[in-house]
């Protein structure tokens, strides 16, 4: 036996105004919530990476800077001569046991300054709603970095190739692709002191070769071989190399002693040195270069992957 079918039943005009206009509230509502929260996703500020434009490695203890393929040249313009003068020029063993290790302090001590942590200050995310409206600042030492959305250290800045404010900033060097910060400035300051005592040293020595051989009976002067040649281009850069990067030590030198960085020196920002004496100066020097190093402060912190937006 066949149900009977139930046939809609007809809503009066007052009925039907009454269901469209609750079909209109729900809209409202519904279009209302999605709009709130189309704010609050956009209120919503995105998150800083800490280690900005940099890579963490290593257990994210070490990290990799976007210009860090720069020490590879600078390796080989150290790796190269150094080769040609241990198997050319040295032949005395002292010499060539002293070359060798002060040839692997120097790719060692430029390791470190390039992949240790130069002292980066982990940024903060934006905040949330009007961000446009000057943050204050507690006096003329402290500024705010509205990249990094912090209040910096007094001797702190924003290195804009790394993003990243660095605590002690120096400068950012192009030949080892990193940050020059309060955590890796010894590793820069040994890797400039014994790269001029390799130069100092391959220059001394190949000179002495070259002077042996020029007064050597067995030298043709008219016709000379292609390793008097490249022993003569060895003199020359060895000179050029511990002339620039030997004034160069002397002046980080300088700065270390007085408790300086290159960036407060070249800007003339007021810092006087520690005072007192021959001692103070040395006991300045001596905590910049073998003092307790401040222990990092993105060490193991996640990074984050940039993705990039569809429009």
């Amino acid at each position: 036996m066949q149900r009977p079918v139930a046939l809609p039943q007809e809503l009066s005009p007052r009925e039907e105004d009454d269901a469209a206009d609750s079909r209109l509230v729900q809209a409202a509502e519904a279009a209302a919530d999605e709009n709130e929260a189309a704010g609050s996703r956009q209120a919503s500020p995105p998150a800083r990476d800490p280690w900005g434009n940099s890579t963490p490695c290593c257990g994210r203890v070490l990290k990799r800077s976007p210009d860090a393929c720069a020490l590879v040249f600078v390796d080989v313009l150290v790796i190269v001569p150094s080769v040609f003068f241990l198997t050319q020029v040295a032949h005395d063993p002292g010499v060539r046991i002293f070359t060798a290790a002060v040839l692997v302090c120097n790719l060692l001590s430029s390791s470190f300054a390039c992949f240790i942590d130069p002292g980066i200050i982990p940024a903060k995310p934006a905040p949330a709603g009007d961000v446009s409206s000057p943050p204050v600042v507690i006096d003329s030492t402290r500024r705010y970095c509205t990249s990094c959305n912090l209040l910096r250290p007094p001797r702190a800045a924003h290195c804009y190739v790394c993003n990243v404010c660095v605590d002690e900033y120096d400068h950012h060097c192009g030949l080892l692709g990193t940050c020059i910060g309060v955590r890796n400035y010894r590793y820069f300051v040994f890797f400039l002191f014994t790269t001029a005592l390799l130069s100092s040293w391959v220059f001394y020595w190949t000179a002495t070769a070259v002077m042996n051989q020029w007064t050597g009976r067995s030298f043709n002067r008219k016709k000379p071989d292609v390793v008097a040649i490249m022993r003569a281009g060895l003199l020359i850069y060895a000179l050029v190399m511990a002339l620039s990067i030997g004034s160069f030590a002397c002046y980080y030198c300088y700065l270390t002693a007085t408790d300086q960085t290159e960036r407060e020196n070249l800007k003339g920002l007021a810092r006087r040195g520690p005072g007192g004496g021959c001692f103070s100066y040395a006991a300045t020097w001596y905590r910049r270069l073998f003092g307790a190093k401040p222990t990092s402060s993105v060490s193991g912190m996640p990074h984050r992957q940039r993705s990039l937006e569809v429009v």
